[in-house]
C-alpha cells in the first residue's frame, strides 16, 4: 500500500481532532502503533478473498482495544478518521466508487471489533 506512512500519521493526527480524549491512550511516540495500523491494513487487503478467517481475530483486536479503554462509540469514529485519511493519501484518485468500497470494507471490520468489544463488556 503506497503511502502507508502518510496515512497512518493522517489517521492519529484526525482521531485525535475528532477524539481528543482518546490521546491519552496511546504512547507520546506512535511510531510503533502506527506500524500496528499499517500492518493491520495490509492484512485485511490481503485477505479480502478469504475476509471471513480474519472474523475473529478483528473480535480479539476489538476486545483488546476495550480492555486499553476504548468505548466501543470510539471505533466508528476511528474508521471515518481512517476513511479521510486514506483519501488525503490517494493522489486525487479517491472516487465515489473508491470511497464506498473502503467504507464497506472499513464498516465491516469495525462491525467485527465492535462485537469483540461489547463481548468484553465495553
Amino acid at each position: 500500500m503506497p503511502r502507508i506512512g502518510e496515512v497512518t500519521v493522517a489517521f492519529y493526527q484526525r482521531l485525535f481532532t475528532l477524539l481528543p480524549e482518546v490521546r491519552e491512550l496511546f504512547p507520546a511516540d506512535l511510531t510503533v502503533q502506527r506500524k500496528h495500523v499499517a500492518a493491520a491494513l495490509g492484512l485485511v487487503v490481503r485477505n479480502l478473498a478469504v475476509f471471513d478467517a480474519l472474523e475473529e481475530p478483528l473480535r480479539e483486536l476489538g476486545a483488546a482495544h476495550a480492555r486499553l479503554g476504548v468505548a466501543a462509540w470510539h471505533l466508528p469514529v476511528g474508521c471515518d478518521a481512517l476513511l479521510d485519511a486514506l483519501a488525503g493519501a490517494s493522489d486525487g484518485a479517491w472516487d465515489e466508487a473508491l470511497a464506498a468500497d473502503w467504507k464497506a470494507l472499513l464498516l465491516t471490520v469495525t462491525r467485527h471489533m465492535l462485537a469483540g468489544a461489547l463481548d468484553a463488556g465495553a
